[in-house]
């Protein structure tokens, strides 16, 4: 019994060990592939669509500040309808959400179904969003943005993932600035 409990353990720690080669693996090549990118909005593209391949999440967001930084507009997207990204820009002001992360909080909710997050809370449920994963995109103590990653499952962000998304986030917004 010991013996096959260690056994256990070990695959564990194997598939533990796969699963964090594979994401930085991922991670490098994303790094690669951003390098290579000298327009802004290829850039972007390029960032939200492998955040969500390596996230393992059916959507991904770029919201960019304006420049008076009163509203977030969705400046790159990978999973969401037209429908989602086309209303009016995300104003700070009237979401607290947003307003919290360009003051630097990291956000995760892991069950979207309070109104009151959200400006456009109708949208998120058409857009068959469960959970979300949200941080500032900044260069020293500049704020550019929201860089976020949709779920359909509910309570699918830990620790962990926020931590590697951080990653992500940061290398993404020193290839921006």
């Amino acid at each position: 019994v010991t013996l096959r409990s260690k056994g256990r353990e070990l695959l564990v720690i194997s598939k533990q060990l796969d699963d964090s080669n594979s994401k930085l693996t991922s991670l490098y090549e994303m790094i690669k592939e951003i390098d290579t990118h000298t327009n802004l909005q290829h850039l972007m593209d390029s960032a939200t669509r492998q955040a969500a391949r390596i996230m393992g999440v059916k959507a991904c967001s770029i919201k960019l500040l304006d420049p008076d930084r009163q509203c977030l507009w969705f400046a790159s997207t990978y999973g969401l309808s037209e429908d989602y990204v086309s209303a009016d820009c995300i104003s700070i002001e009237k979401s607290a959400i947003n307003r919290q992360i360009i003051q630097g909080s990291v956000y995760s909710i892991g069950r979207i179904d309070e109104e009151s997050y959200f400006q456009y809370p109708e949208n998120i449920r058409k857009e068959g969003i469960a959970s979300m994963l949200c941080l500032p995109m900044k260069v020293e103590q500049k704020i550019l943005g929201v860089f976020c990653v949709y779920s359909g499952e509910q309570h699918f962000f830990g620790e962990e993932e926020a931590e590697f998304f951080s990653l992500m986030t940061d290398l993404t917004s020193l290839a921006l600035e």
